[in-house]
């Protein structure tokens, strides 16, 4: 039990240390902000299965055709990439016992697991023992009244869990180092692994898409007080790298996303849910309109094929936002999309702690959405019928917030916002939408409701989370109750006539919209619920419209109330 000191090479100390999993030295910063960055970041990649197995490939494999050193063709690469997923999944859901191959082995001699974006959270040298001195990594051994017995390991669980999460994340690196290993001819079941290639191989799968291995001492603190901070370095710098190495390569596989992209807007670039989406959405995901004579729910939906961060903001969101700039003759749609590029790109997150209180105070999330929509700012969260939550909120907040008088919607935010989409996955296994049943029939179950799948489909069918004409109702009707009152600007002491009928068609169509959601979160059945949601956007539309006309009239919506008020009547008679 002596400890003993030894000098060694400082390249070597670097290398050892390097190993080690980092950790804020300050105990209490680590455990207020370090953990919850942590537990955060395997919430969001490591251990909720719709990111590592739909959203992360989907970004993964159009990362690889730009990035890719090799000059194999975009065909053979797709199929390369295909195989390796398939016996990837093989030997990550049976623990290694099936499907396991030469270039799997070879991954995880040469440490490459560490190059994905739980690197640096694992301990990798704590795993790499555990599988060498246990037969599964998920099972131990105990002694229990002097008999040893195979027990089951908790964080061995959860270690299985999460390497069955990120096999698509090892694929696309494994298929660079096929691709590369075929053009220089190296075969790793038949050759031997010298420096030079095991370098390259290396260097290839790493860089390849984001490297998170590639920082330095200050930047392991910084990411572990900012969550993905470093990918905001690194994915980008991928790109730089592989546009140096070969320029025309790079350009052309990012023109031909731009063909299919702009193809794409060709389609639906006169829809309306297209054009009242604003360009966060729009920037974040490619979409795919289905009719409702091909979706199982009967309906209309919106299938969202999440983009690659930089790549296809450069070469798919630009020529879009531009085009859409030049067809709706609005240049508002290409000052978004920069807007939209460079906080996706450059402008790291908050640390979850400050961000959680921040939004929870009314700052907007990235997709300009506060948790309390202003539709329902009014409402008292301490009267059940006027909780604030809609019916895609779990059936657990919705359950806690009759319980304690909070709002659902705050508690699935904080679900999410403490253990990423993982968490909220979990809650949603109890349900989702309004408590018990209304007429005899439970909340109908829609695309996005799938599990892990479901994430490919927009729960709003062909609509928007955001639609521009309400944000601009809100928008204006804040402005106006600021600024058109007495005594609000200098040197007025009352509003114009045309100022107060403005303010009030404002007021009229927020009131509305209120009532609307109130029975739209109640209604059960999906499709009456896109109605609702295409009525809240029309009487939106048409109250901007009012305001904006050289003869403003509080009459144009008198149709609109004369519906509204129906519908509210009709559920009060329900209630």
């Amino acid at each position: 039990g002596k400890r003993r000191w030894y000098e060694v090479n400082r390249d070597a100390y670097d290398s050892l240390v390097g190993m080690d999993t980092y950790r804020i030295p300050n105990k209490f910063i680590d455990f207020t902000v370090g953990s919850t960055n942590r537990v955060f970041k395997l919430g969001t990649t490591g251990y909720r299965a719709s990111f590592s197995m739909v959203t992360n490939p989907s970004r993964d494999i159009r990362t690889l055709m730009l990035n890719t050193q090799s000059t194999a063709s975009v065909p053979v690469i797709a199929g390369v990439w295909v195989n390796t997923l398939r016996q990837g999944f093989i030997e990550s859901l049976s623990g290694g016992k099936f499907g396991n191959t030469a270039w799997g082995d070879l991954y995880r001699r040469m440490g490459l697991e560490m190059s994905g974006p739980l690197g640096e959270d694992t301990d990798h040298t704590r795993l790499a023992a555990k599988k060498l001195f246990d037969r599964k990594a998920y099972l131990t051994t105990k002694t229990y009244f002097g008999k040893r017995l195979i027990t089951v390991d908790g964080a061995g669980v959860l270690d299985y869990i999460r390497h069955l999460f990120q096999y698509a994340e090892s694929a696309t690196r494994i298929t660079e180092m096929k691709l590369l290993a075929r053009e220089i001819g190296y075969n790793p079941e038949t050759d031997a692994l010298t420096p030079e290639i095991a370098q390259q191989l290396t260097l290839a799968a790493k860089r390849v898409t984001t490297d998170f291995t590639a920082m330095g001492e200050v930047m392991r603190g910084v990411n572990q007080v900012l969550p993905f901070s470093n990918a905001m370095i690194q994915g980008p710098r991928a790109h730089v790298r592989a546009f140096q190495k070969n320029k025309t390569k790079f350009m052309l596989r990012g023109l031909q996303v731009t063909a299919a992209s702009i193809g794409g807007w060709m389609t639906y670039k006169d829809e309306p849910w297209w054009k009242r989406m604003p360009q966060k959405e729009k920037y974040a995901y490619h979409y795919i309109p289905l009719s409702a004579k091909f979706t199982p729910s009967g309906l209309d939906e919106l299938m969202r094929i999440p983009r690659a961060f930089e790549a296809d903001g450069l070469f798919s969101a630009l020529p879009m936002a531009m085009l859409d700039a030049w067809y709706q003759d609005d240049p508002g749609e290409a000052l978004a999309w920069a807007e939209a590029f460079i906080e996706g790109t450059f402008i790291p997150s908050l640390p979850v702690v400050a961000s959680f209180a921040l939004e929870q105070a009314g700052m907007e999330t990235y997709f300009g959405r506060t948790i309390i929509p202003r539709s329902e700012e009014s409402l008292n969260p301490k009267d059940f019928r006027h909780l604030q939550y809609s019916a895609h909120n779990t059936r657990l907040s919705i359950e806690l917030g009759e319980i304690f008088s909070i709002a659902p919607r705050r508690i699935d935010h904080s679900i999410k916002k403490f253990s990423g989409g993982a968490g909220g996955d979990i809650s949603a296994l109890f349900g989702r939408g309004p408590l018990g049943e209304k007429d005899g029939e439970k909340r109908q179950f829609q695309m996005s409701d799938i599990p892990v799948l479901g994430t490919l489909f927009s729960s709003v069918g062909q609509s928007s989370y955001a639609p521009k004409p309400i944000t601009e109702l809100y928008d204006r009707a804040e402005y106006a109750a600021a600024n058109f009152t007495a005594g609000k600007r200098p040197g007025q002491t009352a509003e114009t006539e045309g100022e107060r009928t403005q303010r009030l068609i404002l007021s009229d169509a927020t009131s509305m919209l209120t009532l609307v959601s109130q029975v739209e979160r109640l209604e059960m059945n999906t499709g009456e619920r896109r109605k609702l949601r295409e009525i809240k956007i029309r009487i939106a539309e048409d109250a901007v419209a009012s305001f904006n006309s050289d003869v403003p009239s509080r009459e144009g919506l008198s149709e609109w109330q004369e519906q509204v008020n129906v519908l509210a009547e009709e559920e009060e008679e329900e209630d």
